[in-house]
Parts: C-alpha cells; sequence; structure tokens
C-alpha cells in the first residue's frame, strides 16, 4: 500500500469525491476499470446525489472513508451499518479507487471496518452481500476470512428506477459472513 490513509467518517462535503470514487470501482465511468467493476451487469451510477443524501441522513449507517496523506483524495471508502438485533456489522459499497486497486487497500479497509465495528459495538461477525455472478470478488472476500452462509436475497430490480440497469436477469445476492473475535 502506497503512502499513508487517514479514515474518518464522511460529510455531505464530500459528495464529489465520493461519487467518483464509487462510480469508477463499480461501474469503470471516468477511468480504466478496475477487477472490482460491475460494467458488465449493471449500467448506470451506482451512486448519485440522492442516494448519498439519503445515506449522510441515515443514523443506522456510517460511511468511512480512506483519504491519502499524499494528495487528499479519498482512495476508499466502506459503507458500516451495526446490527445490533444479530450483533453483527454489514459491511457495503466497499470502494477503492481503480488506480489504486492491487496495492493492499481493500484488505486493509476490511480490517479496520472490522476492528471498528467490534471495537464500537462489540459485534461478533461481519457480514455482506455480493452479486452472485462476482465469482472473483467472492474469492477475494474467502480469502479474507469470509464464508457463504448459505443464505441469498433477491436483487432488487424493482428498485433500479431507471437510474441503473440490470444487464442480465438471473443476479441475486449471496450472503458472505465472517466470525470476528
Amino acid at each position: 500500500m502506497a503512502g499513508k490513509l487517514t479514515v474518518r467518517k464522511a460529510t455531505v462535503e464530500d459528495l464529489p469525491q465520493v461519487l467518483h470514487l464509487v462510480n469508477a470501482a463499480y461501474r469503470g465511468t471516468g477511468e480504466t476499470p478496475g477487477w472490482t467493476s460491475e460494467m458488465h451487469l449493471l449500467s448506470g451510477p451506482r451512486m448519485d446525489e440522492k442516494r448519498y443524501i439519503a445515506l449522510m441522513a441515515d443514523e443506522t449507517r456510517s460511511l468511512l472513508l480512506f483519504i491519502s496523506d499524499d494528495d487528499g483524495t479519498v482512495s476508499a471508502c466502506v459503507c458500516v451499518e451495526h446490527k445490533a438485533a444479530t450483533n453483527q456489522v454489514y459491511l457495503g459499497m466497499l470502494s477503492v479507487s481503480p488506480k489504486q486497486q492491487g496495492t493492499g487497500i481493500g484488505r486493509f479497509v476490511l480490517q479496520t471496518a472490522e476492528e471498528q465495528a467490534v471495537a464500537l459495538w462489540g459485534v461478533k461477525s461481519a457480514i455482506m452481500n455480493v452479486i452472485n455472478k462476482r465469482d472473483e470478488l467472492i474469492a477475494y472476500y474467502e480469502r479474507r476470512g469470509y464464508i457463504k452462509s448459505g443464505d441469498t436475497e433477491p436483487f432488487p430490480y424493482e428498485q433500479l428506477r431507471g437510474i441503473e440497469d440490470a444487464l442480465c436477469e438471473d443476479m441475486f445476492f449471496v450472503r458472505l459472513v465472517k466470525p470476528l473475535k
């Protein structure tokens, strides 16, 4: 991992950098797509201003930003949500700048989010959902200690509402879980 990263909670003022990062990581917009791109599965923005403002207003979730100490840009982010009823943390929207993928930042983001969730809430496990067609991404998380729980969730086609477009119709989410110490 090149350079140090400062971790902080996102604010409304971070909107432009976060939109660029998330859409570049998930859709390959604005730069060469990284290996985490979903552009073969979905088109349109992964994040837009309306969704970002809603995320900032949601008190059950926080977006952690990983800021490069070298140039002040947002290198990565992850959304964390405490699931108090199950004593888990849900991790979502993990995004690393395509230019920095493969440098260890993703591993650092996961580890930091997991450690902070244990310290803040004493959670026993981390959970996430990954689109079933993302075999390479599922394998990445498995190498980081996540396992398939056997649970699945339907893909929310009806929620795309013309903002995003699904490019295939047989998607669903695979639930991954990792015990935390």
